[in-house]
C-alpha cells in the first residue's frame, strides 16, 4: 500500500490535493479494520511492536480507559497509529469545511475511533491544536465568526475540563511526563557539555547511548528520546537539527489544501515522539505525501508559451495557490 500511495504521488502532483484525502481515509479504514480485530476479536497485531510483546493488556489506554488496551494496527505501535489517525482527523475536517463533502464525515468518524483505540494522548492534544489553529486563521465569509466560537468554546471548555485530565495526564510525576520532561530538559547537556565536532555534527549511532546509560538518562527506566527534535539534535548535531526545524518550516509554508494541517501534526507531535527515527518509513511517507504535491511538475498542463515564460509559468501558479481552499462557485 505504501508503494502504491508513493507512485501516485510521483505521478500525479498535478491532482496532489484531489488524492491526499482519499488517500489519508483508505489508510485510515484499512487501520481501523486491524485495530477493531485486535479490540473486538482479541486477534494479535499482524506487526507486533518490536520488542515482539503483543499482549493487549499491556498496554493501557490511558486516553479512554474503558478500552481493554491500545491497538497496533499494521504499524507497530500505537503512537505513529495514533499520529495517522490525527492526520485523518485534520484532512477529513479540512474536506467538511472546505469542500463540503458530505462523505468525509465518516472519515472523520473513523479517524476519531482510530484515535481512541490507539490511545495516543499527544495525537489527539496535536490534532486538537492544529484545528483549533486552523480555524482561528482560516479564511472565510464567515471567519470573525468562527474565530469569535472558536475563542469562546475554547475558553468555556478550559473552565470546565482540565485538558490534562481529559488527555489522561492526571499526575505531573507519571513516568511519560517525567521521561519527556527529561529529554526535553537534556537539551542544555548536549549544547554546552559536548566537545564542537559532536556539537555541530551529533554522536550519529552512539547518542542512543547517551540516554540509555548516560548523561540523558532520565531515570524512568524508558530508553528511546520521545522528542524529535531533541533526537536530531543529539544523532545529527546542531546541523542536522536545524536542517529538521527549517524543511518542516519551508514545508508548512509551501504547503496546499489539508497538506498545510498534516505538517502541523506531525511538527507538534514531533515534540513527544521520535517518529522520524523509530519508525522512520511509515512517517516519512506521510511527510513525503503532504510535501510532494507543492511543486509542480515543469511543463504538465502547460501550453508551449507558458512552458518557455517563466513569467507567464509563475504567475499562473500565484493564481492557482490564491484560489486554493476556495470552492469556486
Amino acid at each position: 500500500m505504501f508503494v502504491l500511495i508513493a507512485t501516485l504521488v510521483v505521478r500525479e502532483r498535478e491532482n496532489f490535493t484531489r488524492l491526499l484525502p482519499s488517500m489519508v481515509a483508505s489508510l485510515i479504514v484499512v487501520q481501523l479494520v486491524l485495530s477493531l480485530s485486535e479490540l473486538l476479536l482479541r486477534l494479535p497485531a499482524i506487526w507486533p511492536r518490536p520488542d515482539g510483546v503483543d499482549i493487549l493488556s499491556h498496554r493501557p489506554n490511558y486516553l479512554i480507559p474503558g478500552l481493554p488496551g491500545r491497538t497496533l494496527g499494521s504499524i507497530a505501535g500505537p503512537i505513529p497509529l495514533g499520529c495517522l489517525a490525527a492526520v485523518g482527523v485534520v484532512v477529513a475536517l479540512w474536506m467538511i469545511l472546505e469542500r463540503n463533502d458530505k462523505r468525509y464525515w465518516l472519515a472523520l468518524g473513523a479517524s476519531g475511533a482510530l484515535l481512541a483505540s490507539s490511545g495516543t494522548r499527544s495525537a489527539a492534544a496535536a490534532a486538537i491544536l492544529v484545528v483549533i489553529v486552523w480555524l482561528l486563521v482560516r479564511k472565510s465569509p464567515y471567519a470573525l465568526a468562527v474565530r469569535l466560537v472558536t475563542v469562546l468554546a475554547g475558553t468555556a471548555l478550559l473552565l470546565r475540563v482540565n485538558p490534562l485530565e481529559a488527555l489522561g495526564i492526571v499526575d505531573s510525576s507519571s513516568v511519560s511526563v517525567v521521561h519527556r520532561l527529561g529529554v526535553f530538559q537534556s537539551v542544555s547537556y548536549l549544547l554546552t557539555e559536548q566537545p564542537l565536532q559532536q556539537l555541530l555534527f551529533g554522536n550519529g549511532p552512539l547518542s542512543g547511548l547517551l540516554l540509555s546509560y548516560g548523561p540523558l538518562a532520565t531515570g524512568t527506566g524508558v530508553t528511546v528520546f520521545d522528542n524529535q527534535y531533541v533526537r536530531a539534535l543529539a544523532f545529527s548535531g546542531i546541523i542536522g537539527a536545524v536542517l529538521l526545524i527549517v524543511a518542516m518550516a519551508a514545508a508548512l509554508l509551501a504547503a496546499r489544501g489539508p497538506a498545510r494541517l498534516v505538517i502541523g501534526v506531525i511538527a507538534i507531535m514531533s515534540l513527544s515522539f521520535d517518529s522520524l527515527t523509530w519508525n522512520a518509513i511509515a512517517v516519512l511517507l506521510i511527510l513525503m505525501t503532504a510535501v510532494a504535491g507543492t511543486v509542480p511538475p515543469m511543463t504538465t498542463g502547460l501550453d508551449a508559451n507558458t512552458a518557455l515564460n517563466p513569467r507567464a509559468g509563475m504567475r499562473r501558479e500565484l493564481a492557482l495557490s490564491s484560489n486554493d481552499g476556495h470552492v469556486t462557485r
